[in-house]
């Protein structure tokens, strides 16, 4: 199950997910993830890291939130403010 989600957050993310370390972080409004490349040389995962995250920021900005679905084949309630 796990190495399923890993693929497909490959796909959806644009970058190998058993480079990177995920840290999910709780805070006061709501809260943050934490992406980071496990190798600090590793140029071309931290560039992808990088574009996940921007393209992400515009697709939940303008409402998005389908992406984390692909991914964990999850649905989650939207969250409100």
């Amino acid at each position: 199950m796990m190495m399923k989600m890993m693929e497909r957050g490959n796909i959806a993310m644009g970058f190998n997910q058993s480079k990177i370390a995920h840290r999910f972080i709780a805070t006061s409004d709501g809260g943050k993830i934490v992406v980071t490349a496990l190798n600090s040389t590793d140029r071309q995962t931290i560039k992808e890291i990088k574009n996940h995250l921007v393209e992400t920021q515009r697709e939940f900005s303008n409402g998005n939130f389908t992406k984390p679905f692909l991914y964990t084949q999850k649905k989650f309630q939207e969250l409100r403010s």
